[in-house]
């Protein structure tokens, strides 16, 4: 109704990509590592991703989190700042993060 034929298309094989395939998306928010601050917790809390380092901890333990894939399960565990990567929160929240 709102947007023609080739846009619905788009938008429908985006969401396959994400909820199907379980693909990372196009268009993910950035996040640049400020003071060599590379701990997971702090990462996710302040780039406002999650809202306490308790939820953090918590989706953590629980195997929510992943970075490009691999399932982090250690709540001290530090990004490597001299790569880029993709950090996955649950099943719909992304985070590209470089240095």
């Amino acid at each position: 109704i709102y947007y023609d034929k080739s846009k619905a298309l788009e938008a429908e094989n985006e969401f396959d990509d994400i909820f199907i395939r379980s693909s990372i998306p196009k268009n993910i928010e950035e996040w640049k590592i400020k003071n060599n601050e590379n701990n997971i917790l702090t990462i996710m809390t302040d780039s406002d991703l999650i809202k306490s380092k308790s939820e953090a901890k918590r989706l953590i333990n629980q195997g929510a989190v992943s970075i490009d894939g691999k399932k982090i399960d250690d709540i001290n565990f530090n990004i490597d700042i001299n790569s880029t990567v993709v950090l996955k929160v649950g099943k719909r929240k992304f985070l590209k993060i470089f240095s």
